[in-house]
């Protein structure tokens, strides 16, 4: 990917909660409900902007507060596609490169879950192989 998609600190922490979110949210639902109280409502803006710059924020159906209609906005990529792009983008990886480097990465943390990571990749590359995204599941 050609452009720059790497986040501040403080962008990630608001992509950080609109990833967690799942849903289309409006800048007022954002101060709302998310401690925003070290930044202004102005500064806001500008992460949404940047955000929706960078590829990873899309805004969606606008939602109608009385006689005015509020932007809302949903995540272009799932937190997972952020950092694959971020990490393929950064080091040129080829897929098969990627996928090793991923496969030692999770396995370097604990290898007495080997057979627990073995099973979660084979579901997630049958969910791929099915055209399902890949993304956390919600604890039930």
């Amino acid at each position: 990917m050609a452009r720059n998609i790497g986040l501040t600190r403080r962008e990630e922490e608001l992509m950080d909660f609109l990833w967690e979110y799942e849903q289309p949210i409006t800048s007022n639902n954002i101060l709302e409900s998310y401690d925003t109280s070290y930044w202004s409502e102005s500064y806001l803006y500008v992460m949404l902007r940047s955000l929706e710059k960078k590829g990873l924020l899309k805004q969606v159906e606008p939602l109608k507060y009385g006689a005015q209609y509020s932007r809302q906005f949903a995540c272009a990529m799932t937190k997972e596609e952020y950092y694959v792009t971020l990490a393929a983008g950064k080091s040129h990886l080829d897929k098969n490169t990627f996928a090793e480097l991923a496969v030692a990465m999770a396995l370097r943390e604990n290898k007495a879950h080997a057979p627990e990571l073995i099973e979660k990749l084979e579901r997630l590359l049958a969910d791929a192989a099915q055209g399902k995204k890949p993304g956390p599941k919600k604890q039930k």
